[in-house]
């Protein structure tokens, strides 16, 4: 859920008199989401708790959760349970894999490789949806219909960074300062790449490819 993003995403898809309800441990995020979008319930709660009762929804969406849960056999487990016989389920995952950086610059890609490996070794599951998918296959009695599909987003954009994309950038320097600290990387290489991102006159040229899976499934 956090503010709300994907839930003003999903409002013009249901039937009017629809609920809409979003559930996120961060009050912070919740209040700002509360703003933005009133006609939705926001709630503070762990996805292994969910303030639903068995059966009460007709869908549930859950968007880059799965890859911090680590009971993820849980969180799936908790939606399933809110879900009503014949509901659909959509988990929206990355893979740390498939988050590729391209450039002729050496220190870019080396930065690139660094910040891979930190960002592994800070989530839960860097293959969330992969997981995701086979663990729901081994439910046939629970769920089915389960699918997968991908896609990649492919960014060169020469405009420097706003909004969203600062907010991945300001990350991307988080990242890397660990790795320095760890000794991972040269603190050069680490300006390099920032300088990259963050499209400075003169920096090397990058792309970026991202790729997003959809775990769809529907319940028994």
């Amino acid at each position: 859920c956090g503010a709300g993003v994907d839930l003003a995403l999903l409002r013009p898809h249901l039937a009017p008199g629809a609920r809409l309800v979003g559930v996120d441990k961060m009050a912070a995020a919740l209040a700002a989401g509360r703003e933005m979008h009133p006609f939705a319930e926001l709630h503070e709660a762990d996805v292994l708790e969910l303030p639903l009762a068995d059966g009460e929804a007709h869908g549930v969406c859950a968007s880059r959760l799965l890859i911090h849960m680590p009971d993820m056999d849980g969180a799936l487990a908790s939606l399933v349970r809110v879900l009503r016989p014949g509901g659909a389920g959509l988990l929206c995952e990355g893979d740390t894999r498939a988050m590729q950086v391209l450039s002729a610059s050496d220190s870019v890609s080396r930065a690139a490789a660094a910040r891979k490996a930190v960002l592994e070794s800070l989530v839960a599951h860097p293959h969330a949806a992969l997981k995701a998918r086979d663990t729901l296959l081994r439910l046939p009695e629970v769920v089915t219909n389960v699918s997968i599909a991908a896609s990649t987003v492919v960014s060169f954009d020469s405009a420097r960074p706003t909004g969203a994309d600062e907010l991945i950038v300001s990350t991307d320097a988080q990242l890397l300062e660990q790795a320095v600290r760890k000794g991972m990387l040269r603190e050069a290489d680490a300006a390099e790449y920032m300088g990259a991102m963050r499209r400075e006159p003169g920096a090397p040229t990058v792309v970026q490819l991202t790729t997003l899976f959809e775990v769809s499934f529907t319940k028994v």
